[in-house]
């Protein structure tokens, strides 16, 4: 009997065990946790990205109707200032011998000019290289003129002068000339070709003498007449000459044409052609032209 009460112990002590025991397989055993599910297919097609709004292209710049990409445009106006080393006027002394019995006279002159002249001018390219320039250049001339009448000649053999003075005739006379030079230049560079550039160039000048303003005065050893005012009639009222020169073109940062150059005319003829007082036919033009 206490055998059969052991083992009955030994069972129910193994079933509460078993029974402890049971929550931690239970536990252990719990399933792993599933994986995500992938997304379900979409319906419909895919919308289509939206597009980037892109810049519109800048308007291309009108053509020039001057000249694109020239370096000196083909038209190019401006001013122009002058300088003349040589007087228009040629001053010095004259004697004449006229009539019989002889009447000397001896006169001189002396140059009333202004040495500086300024005007306008223009230039046109023909060629890349030909350019036809025209200016129009204002000048004022001028001389004095002092002139004595004597009632016979000196004799040179004799230390004094036999002479008597008749009268003394002074003249003022001022006038303006207007030049106007035909030029025809050619260049050692194409226009188009950037940096400074030489030219030399030829043609006639067309000259004519306006507003002239005359003031003569006569003198005797009794009496003095002043003043004749009729203008002094001029040998040529329109002169041709011949002219050549040379000069450079240079441009600044504004675009503004600078043109030294250096002119030599031949005058067919002379404006003024009393007696000492004579127009020069051998004119050299130092100038300067600003041209856009």
């Amino acid at each position: 009997m206490r055998i059969s009460s052991a083992i009955r112990c030994v069972l129910i002590s193994a079933s509460l065990a078993g029974l402890c025991s049971l929550p931690a397989q239970t536990s252990a055993s719990a399933p792993a946790a599933q994986p995500p599910q992938p997304a379900s297919p979409q319906t419909g097609p895919a919308a289509p990205a939206a597009k980037t709004q892109q810049p519109a292209p800048a308007a291309a710049p009108a053509p020039s109707l001057v000249d694109s990409g020239a370096y000196i445009r083909r038209f190019v106006f401006g001013g122009t200032l002058s300088f003349l080393p040589l007087s228009l006027m040629q001053g010095g002394k004259k004697s004449e011998v006229y009539g019989t019995p002889p009447i000397s006279i001896e006169s001189q002159a002396d140059s009333r000019s202004k040495y500086f002249g300024a005007g306008v001018g223009l230039q046109a390219f023909i060629t890349e290289r030909w350019a036809v320039g025209v200016g129009f250049i204002w000048r004022r001339s001028g001389y004095r003129l002092t002139t004595k009448f004597h009632d016979t000649i000196d004799n040179p053999s004799t230390t004094e002068d036999e002479r008597t003075l008749l009268k003394t005739v002074t003249e003022e006379t001022r006038a303006h000339y207007y030049d106007v030079p035909l030029m025809i230049r050619r260049f050692n560079r194409s226009r188009y070709e950037p940096g400074w550039r030489y030219f030399y160039e030829a043609g006639p000048t067309l000259r004519t003498v306006r507003k002239i303003r005359t003031a003569i005065q006569e003198e005797t050893e009794t009496t003095i007449d002043c003043c004749n005012e009729t203008p002094a009639t001029p040998s040529k009222k329109n002169l041709l000459g011949v002219t050549a020169g040379a000069g450079i073109i240079l441009r600044d940062d504004f675009g503004i044409k600078i043109i030294p150059e250096v002119r030599y005319t031949r005058w067919f003829g002379g404006a003024f052609n009393t007696r000492a007082a004579t127009s020069r036919r051998d004119q050299v033009d130092v100038s300067i032209s600003f041209l856009f």
